[in-house]
């Protein structure tokens, strides 16, 4: 190789369930390959370099690819840009969840990077924080499952130069489904029990599904109440509201989020589903019906 030049060796070594087995589906193992070179290329913009991935003599077992990174060795940012190649790597295929972290201190590393090269922990923000990566290794996976004799996949990458660590990841089968973004939406659902809400704006309607302005953790939130005892002593007039009343209660966050869209903020909805004690502005604690009734059961 020109001694202008660096130099990543890389392998992907695809595990078969047989030892004696040196043949894949060609389709799936080009569409791999083609989600990792586009990642590779997109992580290597983050310097304004130009990278050249070139392909080597296949090796015996399994099916590996022997790859060969490329770019100029006095480019500036050339540090960088190898860290961001080993991480990137090592996102693909290691065990852990394909999930997008730290995407709020993205804009301050790229603005230090216009400066110089950024530190390993700088970079490792930048690989698992970027979107076209993200969904770079969903496709790998996603195509990989397509080839029933995939048991695991091996990576390797080090530098010729003798510069850089040697970096092994290796993920099983049963992990690939970590690293596929799910379809569509997800819901989860967390329930926090006996928590301290604050009363904004109370509805007095006994339709129960109208929404109240409360906050929560410091932050303006619209919840659903789904008492009825509690509705009713509302609209009797038993429950007064006050300058910073609060309500003891079990509230449920729903949380609604898109991984196909990572740029969209996820939505949440609250929900009031047991009252168990109200305190207005002058701290008179009274409790609800519905802790009158459990506490005789």
């Amino acid at each position: 190789m020109n001694k202008d030049f660096s130099v990543i060796d890389l392998d992907v070594h695809f595990y078969l369930n047989d030892e004696q087995k040196h043949q894949m589906d060609a389709i799936v193992l080009a569409k791999c390959q083609l989600q990792l070179f586009e990642a590779l290329q997109h992580m290597a913009q983050y310097t304004g370099e130009c990278i050249r991935i070139e392909t080597c003599a296949l090796e015996p077992g399994g099916v590996v690819s022997t790859l060969q990174v490329i770019f100029n060795k006095d480019t500036i940012l050339g540090a960088t840009l190898s860290l961001l190649l080993s991480g990137s790597v090592n996102r693909f295929f290691n065990m852990e969840q394909n999930t997008l972290e730290n995407i709020d201190k993205r804009i301050e590393i790229m603005e230090k990077l216009k400066r110089g090269n950024i530190s390993a922990e700088e970079a490792e923000i930048l690989v698992e924080s970027d979107e076209t990566l993200y969904k770079c290794v969903s496709s790998f996976y996603k195509n990989a499952q397509k080839e029933p004799s995939i048991v695991s996949i091996e990576s390797s990458i080090k530098s010729e130069d003798g510069d850089e660590n040697y970096v092994s990841s290796k993920i099983e089968r049963a992990d690939f489904d970590k690293k596929i973004i799910p379809e569509g939406k997800v819901k989860t659902s967390e329930t926090i029990a006996g928590t301290t809400v604050a009363v904004v704006s109370p509805v007095f309607a006994h339709d129960i599904k109208l929404k109240w302005h409360c906050r929560f953790n410091g932050e303006q939130i619209v919840a659903e109440i789904q008492d009825d005892d509690f509705i009713t002593q509302v609209n009797n007039y038993e429950v007064k509201f006050d300058a910073g009343t609060t309500l003891k209660c079990d509230l449920v966050v729903e949380t609604l989020s898109f991984p196909n869209r990572p740029e969209k903020k996820p939505a949440k909805r609250y929900y009031i589903t047991n009252v168990w004690k109200w305190e207005d502005g002058s701290h008179i604690v009274s409790i609800t019906n519905r802790y009158r009734t459990k506490n005789k059961e």
